[in-house]
């Protein structure tokens, strides 16, 4: 009884290809996020490293806006490190539930 519901043997190296795939996925994303993490820093530092006198020679309000760009890319760099936090969190979850999935199948 209950010969319909047991698993096929298969079930379990499709799992284990999933979870290999969800590993390089989540490694491609890590490294992609890094690379853009890196850049943004590059583009802050540079924003950073510019002589206080722009605005002076412009006419005042230039320091201002570059001030305020920067303080926009900081809180946007913010915000992106939440959301792959997120990403991560959830990767890491779905991940669990195939392993325990997989370890089922092996049970049978």
């Amino acid at each position: 009884s209950g010969g319909g519901s047991r698993p096929k043997a298969g079930d379990s190296q499709l799992l284990k290809k999933m979870t290999n795939r969800m590993s390089d996925f989540e490694a491609q994303v890590s490294s992609q996020l890094q690379l853009m993490s890196t850049d943004i820093e590059k583009k802050i530092a540079f924003l950073g490293a510019q002589p206080r006198g722009i605005g002076a020679v412009h006419g005042g309000p230039g320091m201002d806006a570059v001030a305020h760009d920067v303080d926009a890319l900081k809180y946007d760099v913010g915000e992106l490190k939440d959301l792959i936090s997120g990403a991560k969190s959830d990767t890491a979850h779905v991940k669990r539930i195939v392993l325990a999935c997989e370890r089922d199948m092996e049970d049978f």
